[in-house]
């Protein structure tokens, strides 16, 4: 700036300072941010509760039990098919292939059928009750990861990993107590 040689009333000061245009607002929430962050960072580094690590002990357990008897997988997709066909043995003959059959065999076979996809059923069910928790410790992963993904994307940054892990931990999610996979020989 040049030095002021007068000073009276008509004056400026504001005279060779130029214009200032404010800098624009952030898209993203410091505050919050910053905030998400260090929840991720925090989730992602600790060590995991005792509860969860049972619980992971556990879905290990029953899916290897499962994975080690593929006729408990088979049964627990059949039971349905199985109780319906029980109900429909009415004469001496398969109500599906109408194949002649000792009535007390048949009943007998099925029985024994419906006993496996009731035992599996019960894994599937302890599957469910026990990957609880592992199913909310992953989706509190993926909503942070999301949201984090979603600040880099206000900024123009590539979010191209984080997005690629919040997929990976939601396809880890559904798989927890969907059997299907299992059936494939798939690990979550």
């Amino acid at each position: 700036m040049p030095d002021l040689t007068d000073l009276d009333t008509s004056t400026s000061i504001k005279a060779g300072l130029g214009t200032s245009t404010p800098a624009p607002k952030s898209k993203v929430p410091k505050r919050q941010a910053t905030s998400d962050l260090s929840s991720l960072a925090g989730k992602t580094t600790k060590a995991e509760s005792a509860t969860v690590a049972a619980k992971r002990t556990a879905v290990t357990q029953i899916i290897e039990q499962l994975l080690g008897s593929p006729s408990l997988l088979q049964s627990l997709q059949r039971e349905a098919f199985l109780r319906t066909g029980f109900d429909l043995i009415q004469e001496e003959s398969c109500p599906l292939c109408d194949t002649e059959w000792d009535l007390g065999k048949l009943k007998q076979l099925v029985n024994k059928k419906l006993a496996e996809a009731k035992q599996a059923s019960v894994l599937r069910n302890q599957l469910a009750s026990e990957s609880q928790p592992l199913a909310l410790e992953l989706r509190d992963l993926e909503t942070l990861a999301n949201t984090v993904s979603n600040y880099g994307k206000q900024l123009s940054s590539s979010t191209t990993a984080i997005d690629s892990w919040a997929a990976e931990l939601k396809s880890r999610r559904e798989k927890l107590t969907a059997l299907d996979h299992l059936a494939k020989h798939q690990t979550i």
